[in-house]
């Protein structure tokens, strides 16, 4: 077991998980998701915003966790 490995992964899914509950309790409260829904469209820029701040940390938060467990380093010290 790679414990920075694991840790790092673990808060990755935190994050997202974090974000996932504040999206859906105050969404005023995410300054970058105006900005970008400013820029690309209220859809698009949601989109964008879901995609970058909440399924990719939780999907690599997962892998790396799950990755740690089984022994892989994300750093080879």
């Amino acid at each position: 077991m790679d414990s920075l490995t694991t840790g790092i992964g673990i808060v990755m899914v935190l994050f997202g998980i974090g974000t996932t509950i504040i999206r859906t309790r105050a969404p005023e409260k995410f300054g970058k998701l105006k900005a970008m829904q400013d820029r690309f469209g209220n859809e698009t820029g949601m989109i964008i915003h879901i995609t970058a701040y909440t399924i990719l940390p939780f999907v690599v938060g997962f892998l790396l966790a799950f990755a740690g467990l089984n022994g892989l380093s994300l750093f080879n010290f």
